[in-house]
């Protein structure tokens, strides 16, 4: 984190400021520009002057005289184009002394023309800068239209980073008390699908419309025209309109009516300028909507340098600053820091080292990935896709003590996390004295446990609360017991069943898709932060190309990159294949080029593992061991038959033997299959989840039941009903911010006191501020902390009210209706470079 920002410094305006103090200056483009204007004048200059980059180093030799003695006072021409320039005034190099003003780089000798001899042309050269002057918005134009394209500090261009400051800006009302709830899910909405199509497409068509809002004002002094940055969202309550002025520094006021904030809009308007009239348009951007928005605030300022070649400024230092305000994107941003539960700086001090340490780049992704992880918590409202599914503890005990209060209902009243089995196992070898050890379970436990290892030994029953034990109550009664409750093929099929629950579907598959967008990047990202599991950046872009696409069809095209099941041919001429249930592999549809990523959902340890080549992932399959046995664990009792026992080399194939006599063709090794896949990805990855759960149940043999049952305790989705109370929701899905969270719960009376709105408001407040502080990590480490703001001079947009000034009470005028516009480009009021709004990375 730069260390000239005090965590009190920790905020939108704060960044953006840091973000862009190193953007082009007056003085800085017009140092290259006047030499780049002599160098025109004059070709020879280049080669003459090779060490010339910038006008400070020219000096304008002005004659003077003195009595009767001739001299030349020297003065900087950079200063002296920038006070005519202030003033709007005409450069003439003419003075009363009627000598030739002279122009010197190595002072005292003068700059001479190409033959060394004729002095330069002092008229020439003033014209030549007097042009300058006329068209030097333009250049200033170029140079931020450049700088905002350029890559920051985070890789990103400037607009694109500041878009995402944008966005982060609009969800900080996650949690706001000011909003709604429907007005809250209007917002997440728009910042989780940002692009029209994909919104209208996730949310059908209720979803939330976002517009520019493109102001007009007439005033005494003429009308003038204003894109203004602010966006109007509208949507639907009850069948009733809302209106939503989101401005881009993340104030949002609600409006019941179109003629509400028309109203509002005015009075905003006429408070700060003098008006006799506004009127408003709107326009519905179809692409990125924050990267629009980005360019529309870049674009204010660009149509804001024009008016500085005719205005008059006090002196250069007004002229600076002025120029200085305008193009100071942090203007549009307030210096609060989100709200908070936990000090940002033990927030900082709890990141853990790997995500201390990372590169700026991938610090800024990491919080857009827990901004989206807090627009999931809130948009679920705190619930997994799992809500209703009890953790495997939770459901073997309940199912326990049912069983038990069957069996004996008079006695039976025992719950079976309090009944403690005490397995004492006698160890070493036969005919040795060996040695005792003692190994002590809950009933739960024991009940989980046994279909993986069931301990050997006598055993003793005990109570955790010292209980008597009834009678009946022997080891042989709980081993039956567990026999007959059988929770190694319950659990999954009740599991199955809930998830198959036609009335609960869609909800559950949207929580799960939700999750699964910001669980997949999240993970791939700290591999590759960590340098773990074969990351690099390919397969990262990958795996975040395939999270933002889970809604969508799949295309055709050979080069996307797709998510389909992993699969493998027995024969090389074989039209079926042998799927890997819930198995995945992430690549370009070709199979042929690139790197790949397995994605095996129930593998806590490695779900993601990337792999150089589709050959390398077959390669590493193919080798006996824990990944070769964990995909035989979920192939088809057929398909195991074949793979197994080398057959990933050599299938066995069932053959047909005519002649004993003949040898055997040996069978070709198996190789990787393209399947083909339809629909979206997040509806496929659900079905493959809920497939795996059956599979379980329906096991056909107790070994590979056992495999399977091993892999399944392990896996990190069933245990999300394990997690504490307070971390409810999509949330629970990122290791390392349970563990944040679980260890603020003692401190922190949101997070231990308050009630589940509370909680979930205080856990997303956590993961703004943990972005906050990663986003200020992510700046520049060697800019200084750019200047307080500076109010932008009197030379942009309509004459400014001043301080007294009586409203005038007219009422607003409302623009054109609000429907779908075409695309963006249909925006003429507002001049911009080609390419502005364009996404560089």
């Amino acid at each position: 984190m730069p260390g000239s920002l005090h965590p009190s410094d920790l905020n939108l305006k704060a960044a953006v400021a840091l973000q862009f103090a190193s953007r082009p200056t007056l003085r800085s483009v017009l140092e290259r520009r006047i030499v780049e204007v002599l160098f025109a004048l004059y070709p020879s200059f280049a080669q003459k002057y090779p060490s010339l980059v910038s006008a400070s180093q020219i000096n304008l030799m002005v004659p003077e005289r003195r009595e009767a003695n001739l001299f030349y006072s020297r003065h900087s021409l950079l200063d002296v184009f920038m006070e005519h320039f202030a003033q709007a005034k005409v450069l003439a190099f003419a003075n009363e002394t009627q000598q030739a003003y002279r122009l010197s780089y190595e002072y005292p000798v003068s700059m001479r023309s190409g033959d060394l001899k004729t002095p330069l042309d002092m008229d020439v050269v003033a014209q030549a800068l007097n042009e300058l002057q006329a068209t030097v918005h333009i250049d200033l134009q170029q140079a931020l239209l450049d700088y905002w394209q350029q890559a920051g500090s985070t890789q990103l261009s400037r607009t694109v980073w500041l878009s995402e400051v944008l966005k982060a800006a609009l969800n900080s009302n996650l949690t706001s008390d000011r909003l709604g709830g429907e007005e809250r899910a209007a917002l997440s909405q728009v910042v989780d699908a940002s692009v029209k199509m994909s919104r209208h497409h996730r949310y059908g068509n209720g979803f939330t419309q976002v517009y520019l809002i493109d102001i007009h004002v007439e005033g005494p002094a003429g009308g003038y025209a204003l894109l203004s940055g602010d966006m109007l969202l509208t949507f639907q309550v009850n069948g009733r309109d809302r209106f939503l002025w989101c401005q881009p520094s993340g104030l949002v006021e609600s409006f019941t009516s179109e003629e509400a904030f028309s109203q509002a809009l005015y009075t905003w308007v006429a408070k700060r300028f003098v008006v006799t009239q506004v009127t408003w348009n709107c326009y519905e951007p179809e692409d990125d909507l924050f990267e629009v928005q980005a360019s529309v605030l870049l674009n204010r300022q660009l149509e804001a340098l024009k008016p500085l070649v005719s205005r008059r400024f006090a002196d250069v230092k007004a002229l600076e600053q002025g120029y200085s305000a305008i193009t100071d994107p942090s203007a549009y941003f307030n210096a609060s820091a989100p709200p908070t539960v936990v000090p940002q700086a033990l927030l900082s001090d709890s990141l853990p080292t790997w995500l201390r340490d990372a590169s700026a780049s991938d610090q800024f992704a990491y919080r857009g990935l827990l901004q989206a992880l807090a627009n999931a918590q809130a948009a679920s409202l705190g619930q997994s896709f799992l809500y209703d599914v009890p953790s495997l503890k939770v459901f073997a005990a309940q199912t326990l003590r049912d069983q038990l209060l069957s069996d004996h209902p008079a006695d039976g009243d025992y719950f079976a996390d309090d009944l403690m089995l005490r397995f004492t196992i006698a160890e070493g070898q036969l005919g040795t004295a060996g040695m005792i050890r003692h190994k002590v379970m809950t009933l739960t436990e024991y009940a989980i446990g046994n279909l993986v290892s069931k301990p050997s030994g006598s055993v003793v029953i005990l109570h955790r609360a010292e209980k008597p034990i009834m009678a009946w109550m022997t080891p042989e009664y709980l081993d039956d017991l567990v026999q007959r409750v059988n929770i190694g093929e319950v659990y999954p099929k009740h599991v199955a069943t809930l998830l198959g629950d036609p009335v609960q579907l869609k909800h559950r598959q949207l929580l799960f898709c939700r999750e699964l967008e910001v669980q997949l990047p999240l993970m791939a990202l700290q591999a590759k932060i960590r340098g773990e599991s074969g990351f690099t950046e390919d397969g990262y872009r990958y795996v975040q190309t395939v999270a933002q696409g889970l809604h969508d069809e799949v295309t055709g095209d050979e080069d996307a990159v797709m998510i389909r099941p992993l699969a493998f041919k027995r024969e090389p001429d074989s039209d079926t294949a042998d799927e890997v249930v819930n198995f995945f592999v992430i690549g370009p549809g070709g199979m042929t080029q690139g790197p790949c990523v397995l994605y095996r959902p129930h593998d806590v340890e490695q779900p993601l593992v990337e792999y150089p080549s589709h050959d390398a992932l077959f390669e590493a399959i193919r080798a006996d061991g824990a990944l070769q046995e964990s995909v035989l664990s979920w192939f088809s009792e057929d398909a195991r038959r074949i793979y197994a026992n080398g057959g990933f080399d050599e299938p066995h194939l069932p053959r047909v033997i005519i002649d004993t006599s003949l040898p055997l063709e040996r069978p070709a090794p198996a190789r990787l299959a393209k399947v083909k896949v339809s629909g979206a990805a997040c509806e496929r990855l659900f079905e493959a989840n809920t497939r795996m759960l059956v599979e379980l149940a329906n096991r056909a043999s107790v070994s590979n039941a056992e495999s399977r049952w091993a892999l399944l305790q392990q896996g990190a989705w069933l245990v999300f009903g394990s997690i504490v109370p307070l971390l409810r929701g999509p949330v629970a899905i990122v290791a390392w911010v349970v563990q944040l969270i679980r260890g603020l719960d003692d401190d922190f009376k949101a997070l231990r006191n308050g009630n589940e709105f509370q909680r979930d408001a205080a856990i997303i407040d956590v993961l703004l501020n943990v972005g906050m502080v990663l986003l200020h990590r992510s700046l520049p480490a060697d800019e200084t902390v750019p200047p307080k703001h500076v109010a932008l001079p009197d030379i942009v947009g309509p004459q400014r009210r001043l301080e007294g000034d009586v409203v005038p009470l007219i009422k607003a005028k409302k623009g054109q209706p609000l429907s779908p516009s075409p695309r963006w480009a249909i925006v003429v009021r507002c001049w911009i470079f080609p390419g502005a709004i364009q996404r560089t990375n």
